[in-house]
């Protein structure tokens, strides 16, 4: 995988995006309805015709300020798809995005964003443990002022959540799939109520069996996502599937 890896990131240096990139939606639930609320836009690597886990490239493209020229390419291909498939069909869903701390961080992110005037748009911070700085603080700011939401990603424990917080105040936070291991119950719900007494809504990601879904419901965690509800779709499928059928 490692010639995978090295394919994806030369291609994201050269701004050679075609061929290189597939994106599929991750569809969100309402853990009361099990209605479709949203999805979030995952990306994978496309190499000889296999995927290639974003694990294996988005550090390095972090690493090598790549990440900002990508961020630019997906950002663009979920705004066209919101605007043009997604709202026609139902204006009340939300499209979630995966932003690493280096494309905040970067001065002129927020601009170039919010001149593309899309609305009902969830950018998730992912946890790099890089710091936001001022610029990306300002961004973050300035984002939320223009309608934008924010949540938190990959929250896994009380004080991870309240450093982050810390930094930027934000719409929603997610909990990582590590929260539903057995050993981690308590301190799951321990995130849970810290969050909602913030007055921050609280997303699951990685909800596998019904008993992780009672769990979310019971503690008023109304929005989830993982294979109970569906894998990840391709852009067609999830069309046809939540966009064109009508849910029951």
């Amino acid at each position: 995988m490692e010639k995978s890896a090295e394919f994806i990131v030369n291609r994201v240096m050269k701004n050679n995006f075609s061929m290189a990139f597939e994106s599929l939606l991750q569809p969100i639930f309402d853990t009361s309805s099990f209605k479709c609320v949203g999805t979030e836009m995952l990306i994978r690597g496309v190499h000889r015709r296999a995927l290639v886990a974003p694990d294996l490239f988005i550090h390095r493209l972090e690493d090598n300020g790549g990440i900002v020229s990508l961020g630019e390419h997906i950002i663009a291909t979920a705004f066209s798809y919101m605007k043009d498939v997604i709202m026609p069909h139902n204006s009340s869903y939300l499209m979630h995005l995966n932003l690493s701390p280096v494309q905040l961080n970067d001065v002129g992110f927020a601009g170039r964003v919010i001149a593309l005037a899309v609305q009902r748009i969830v950018f998730e911070i992912t946890d790099n443990h890089l710091p936001l700085d001022d610029a990306g603080r300002e961004n973050a700011v300035r984002l939320r002022e223009a309608g934008f939401l924010l949540a938190w990603d990959d929250i896994h424990s009380v004080e991870q959540l309240q450093d982050r917080l810390a930094q930027v105040d934000t719409n929603f936070i997610k909990l990582d799939r590590s929260c539903f291991k057995a050993t981690c119950s308590e301190e799951t719900l321990r995130i849970v109520r810290r969050a909602q007494e913030s007055e921050v809504d609280v997303i699951a990601e990685g909800v596998e069996t019904f008993s992780q879904m009672q769990m979310l419901f019971n503690n008023n965690v109304r929005m989830a996502q993982g294979y109970l509800f569906s894998r990840p779709l391709d852009r067609d499928s999830f069309r046809h599937k939540h966009l064109l059928t009508p849910e029951t």
